[in-house]
């Protein structure tokens, strides 16, 4: 699953493209709202950042990353060790992650 623009293959399954939902909780991942990606057909979610759940999905649908040119993943370096990407998101408000 791609957390930066929604794409989701389980092995043997067909393709789908998750949607972006954003709760507002208040959590903020590196300085980005929490994502929960949900299936397409879903109608409610639970947040995965407070756990709140029943959440109405098209009230909180929000921008994938690909589409936010603000956000903190389009400035990620590429091509960098484990070590170098844990300096860059403990710099960048998510200590101890190697990824987003």
């Amino acid at each position: 699953m791609c957390k930066f623009c929604g794409f989701y293959q389980a092995v043997s399954e067909d393709a789908d493209q998750l949607r972006p939902c954003v709760h507002g909780c208040k959590h903020l991942y590196a300085g980005a709202p929490y994502i929960t990606w949900v299936p397409a057909g879903a109608s409610v979610f639970t947040c995965g950042a407070c756990k709140a759940e029943g959440l109405d999905v098209e009230s909180y649908v929000g921008s994938a990353p690909t589409e936010d040119p603000g956000h903190l993943w389009w400035k990620v370096p590429q091509n960098l060790s484990a070590v170098k990407y844990r300096e860059f998101w403990n710099a960048n408000g998510a200590s101890g992650s190697v990824y987003l």
